[in-house]
């Protein structure tokens, strides 16, 4: 399973006297919930001002007894984030832009459908795909089946030119809303992954390498 669930301490514009950050969750589809000690990136309950355009964001290293705590204002909006990707996108599909539209298109209407934040799509495919449609299955360790697809599902979904548009949204959909696709694995959740795709939100565009580099 994709690593869903990110942890994210975002705080919130307050008083001195009333400052105690929000603590959200960021979940791939709405009803769901964990151990109330989990923190998730959420479903745009909070609407967060979008700052000015920027080409680049400096990656912020988690350690694994920290979370990101930062102004809500320093989260981008998803059509800044899909401006900063888009040339990514572009690049790993050949340069083809029927595919980036059908990307585009299939995030916004999925998240839509489940009241999640697109954003966090878009930084999940990123991080999984880079989102190249034509991603290949990768084997999971202990013969957990294949992860297919934009957003590497178990035993998902895999590209089919024949049916470009149709198969994307597939892929999409079943990255972000299908409970049977998606499983339950939270094994799978590690501080890398968590706050690669933390750093993603914020605008990193996936140069470098990382917290592979912490």
């Amino acid at each position: 399973m994709l690593p869903f669930e990110i942890l994210l301490l975002v705080t919130a514009f307050c008083t001195p006297a009333s400052c105690l950050p929000p603590t959200l969750r960021f979940d791939h589809r709405s009803g769901r919930r964990k151990d109330s000690q989990q923190t998730v990136l959420g479903r745009d309950k909070h609407k967060l001002q979008d700052r000015p355009h920027k080409e680049t964001h400096t990656y912020k290293c988690i350690s694994a007894e920290e979370t990101i705590d930062l102004p809500t204002i320093q989260r981008l909006s998803f059509d800044q984030l899909w401006r900063l990707n888009q040339p990514v996108i572009l690049s790993s599909n050949g340069g083809d832009t029927y595919l980036e539209h059908y990307i585009h298109e299939a995030i916004t209407t999925e998240s839509l459908a489940v009241g999640m934040d697109p954003s966090l799509a878009l930084a999940l495919m990123m991080q999984q795909s880079d989102g190249r449609a034509a991603t290949p299955c990768t084997a999971q360790a202990r013969g957990g089946g294949r992860k297919c697809g934009l957003l590497q599902v178990v035993d998902g979904s895999s590209f089919e030119a024949s049916d470009a548009q149709q198969s994307i949204a597939r892929m999409i959909r079943e990255g972000i809303v299908d409970d049977a696709a998606a499983g339950e694995d939270d094994e799978v959740v590690g501080l890398g992954a968590r706050s690669d795709i933390a750093n993603r939100l914020l605008g990193w565009e996936g140069r470098g390498e990382g917290y592979a580099g912490c």
